[in-house]
């Protein structure tokens, strides 16, 4: 799966995953129109991925990969990195 660092004109910035071009197109379309935003693939670390929640038997597992991720990234990600953090430990859970 890829990551794309995504930054929409009014300034908002997403982390998105997908496994292609086509498939990073239809999630941001949801949003708005994918051809207004900025879109850069970043590297992302090897088995950190918003699976690696759904495999986690520990809320502690999730912080320390998130913490690594934080670590890793460029400041200006940081935005990015809180709206994933939200949308992995603020979600509400379905069972």
């Amino acid at each position: 799966m890829r990551c794309y660092y995504v930054t929409w004109p009014d300034g908002d910035k997403d982390i998105v995953f997908a496994e292609d071009e086509e498939e990073l197109f239809m999630i941001l379309d949801e949003k708005a129109s994918p051809y207004c935003a900025v879109i850069e693939e970043i590297d992302f670390p090897d088995g950190l991925t918003l699976s690696s929640k759904a495999h986690s038997q520990t809320t502690d597992d999730i912080l320390s990969k998130a913490k690594v991720l934080r670590r890793i990234m460029k400041p200006e990600l940081d935005q990015a990195f809180d709206a994933l953090y939200r949308d992995i430990f603020e979600r509400p859970t379905i069972h």
